[in-house]
């Protein structure tokens, strides 16, 4: 008999083995272990056992879901009118309506008794409070373009996709820059290096990414040494005693001069993506909205000119709550 519960602190070995079993879906998972889910989902000082939603089949966990809230308008506490389901995840022997349609229903019933007005699922633009740092990419993924069946249970629920996330990713294994005419004019009169660790300006920031380590590369003028634009580095856990992480993604890019254009951030990310090589790392990843399926898709630079190729693609939904 299926049934639903809210999270116990025995549950986070079943949790990231249901968590593994997603890959199955297209969804590209990172090897996490319940230590990993402690310091990352369960460790976040908002975190609310009764917002992370288990499904039971008798006495084995199924399937989970979790849902939390966003940043408040002064940018300190969170703000209960945005609720956020951020993850749901089912083995696929029990991939079934009941289970989905049951998981975010739990998840909507939390979220209501909170004050919540508007749901996203799958992420929200900027209010992602858990699961954040877990995929590559760096942030809330949405749902999967190959659970067709939980797509259809928000549908029947009232949730209208809002956007479409795609999660490009490069191996680094014998990774050498490509040499393309805009990249050797930027290279004469700029430099890329290391600002050493990320700063995390903000309540929410320090919330919901203190645990992870980040990195900043600059793009710098040779002679004047001013900034042209900079990216910011997620490293995502590996398990073990490994010391260098398998996986890095961009969390973050911008230009600081304002009339560069897109290949000025893509030299710095192939000089980011040699340093990350050179240094051990398998592979960088990053995220990015298209559009909606129907709507007319723009190339990446990454994609054109570095070579990141596609591995995941997924839905974020949202409806009002009243």
């Amino acid at each position: 008999m299926l049934r639903f519960r809210p999270f116990r602190n025995f549950d986070p070995p079943a949790l990231a083995r249901i968590w593994a079993e997603q890959s199955r879906f297209g969804l590209p998972c990172l090897e996490i272990t319940p230590g990993i889910l402690e310091r990352h989902v369960l460790g976040k000082l908002f975190f609310c056992p009764q917002g992370l939603i288990v499904a039971l089949q008798g006495s084995e966990p199924v399937g989970f879901a979790h849902a939390g809230f966003g940043p408040g308008d002064s940018g300190i506490g969170l703000d209960t009118s945005m609720g956020v389901i951020c993850a749901v995840a089912m083995t696929p022997v029990e991939l079934q309506a009941a289970a989905a349609e049951g998981l975010v229903r739990s998840c909507e019933e939390y979220l209501r008794r909170s004050g919540a007005r508007e749901i996203f699922v799958g992420g929200a633009p900027f209010i992602e409070p858990f699961w954040v740092g877990i995929c590559p990419g760096g942030r809330l993924p949405g749902i999967p373009e190959n659970y067709p069946l939980i797509h259809d249970v928000l549908k029947d629920l009232g949730y209208s996709p809002l956007q479409q996330r795609k999660v490009f990713g490069l191996n680094l294994a014998q990774y050498s820059s490509p040499l393309r005419p805009e990249f050797l004019r930027i290279q004469i009169a700029h430099t890329v290096s290391s600002g050493g660790e990320a700063d995390l300006p903000s309540w929410w920031e320090l919330a919901t990414l203190a645990s992870f380590q980040l990195e900043t590369f600059e793009l710098r003028e040779r002679r004047a040494g001013r900034p042209v634009a900079w990216v910011r580095l997620l490293y995502h856990d590996s398990p073990g005693a490994r010391a260098v992480p398998r996986c890095v993604s961009i969390w973050e890019v911008s230009r600081t001069v304002p009339h560069i254009g897109q290949e000025w951030e893509a030299f710095l990310i192939a000089q980011v993506a040699s340093e990350l090589a050179r240094r051990g790392v398998e592979s960088i990843a990053f995220q990015c909205q298209v559009p909606l399926p129907g709507e007319t898709a723009v190339a990446s630079p990454l994609s054109e000119w570095l070579r990141f190729v596609p591995c995941h693609a997924g839905i974020v939904y949202f409806k009002k709550s009243f």
